[in-house]
């Protein structure tokens, strides 16, 4: 998604550090990585909210 111009670095480390604090200190590095791929893709409109909701 970087590649493709979607986000940048930047974006998606901020993503990760606005996580809510409890849910960033029980998930795990790969956990945290999804989770701002999914917030940064409904951002800039690539997916609609809850669309990966299983």
């Amino acid at each position: 998604m970087v590649r493709q111009g979607v986000y940048n670095l930047d974006e998606f480390r901020d993503a990760i550090e606005r996580m809510p604090p409890e849910l960033y200190l029980r998930s795990s590095y790969y956990e945290r990585w999804f989770y701002a791929i999914r917030t940064l893709l409904v951002r800039k409109g690539v997916l609609a909210e809850g669309e990966l909701d299983g």
